[in-house]
């Protein structure tokens, strides 16, 4: 089942992704931090930020652990949808789990800050970047 939930997500199938997530707890399988983050990443490859966010919100709820990787795919989900405010939100949420940032992750606030239109932004993150 994790299985065909990450190639629905990589697939950008918000839909299969959904039903395999819902075979997943009807069978009661606990879901992991790797199909958390490959479910989130089929609402942020379609910049659905709003449903990712809810959706994170219930799986830690129902126990859960994020990591960089969730933390990453949420902040690209924002930066799909042209929001950096809500990116860099994410980003320090994933500071307050004291998790590190990688490469990626102030990549993606580049990108969140140059959807956003916003060059100063871009240019702060990037120099971090570099």
């Amino acid at each position: 089942h994790h299985a065909m939930l990450d190639a629905a997500a990589k697939a950008c199938d918000v839909s299969a992704s959904q039903r395999w997530l819902s075979k997943l707890l009807h069978a009661g399988f606990a879901v992991d931090t790797r199909a958390m983050t490959s479910y989130l990443d089929a609402f942020a490859k379609v910049g659905d930020h709003a449903n990712a966010a809810v959706w994170f919100k219930t799986l830690v709820v129902r126990g859960v652990v994020p990591d960089r990787e969730t933390f990453n795919t949420m902040m690209n989900a924002a930066a799909k949808a042209a929001s950096l405010r809500t990116a860099e939100d994410w980003f320090q949420k994933m500071l307050a789990h004291q998790i590190r940032p990688d490469a990626s992750t102030y990549e993606i606030l580049v990108h969140a800050a140059a959807k956003a239109e916003d060059p100063c932004a871009a240019r702060r993150w990037f120099s971090v970047l570099v």
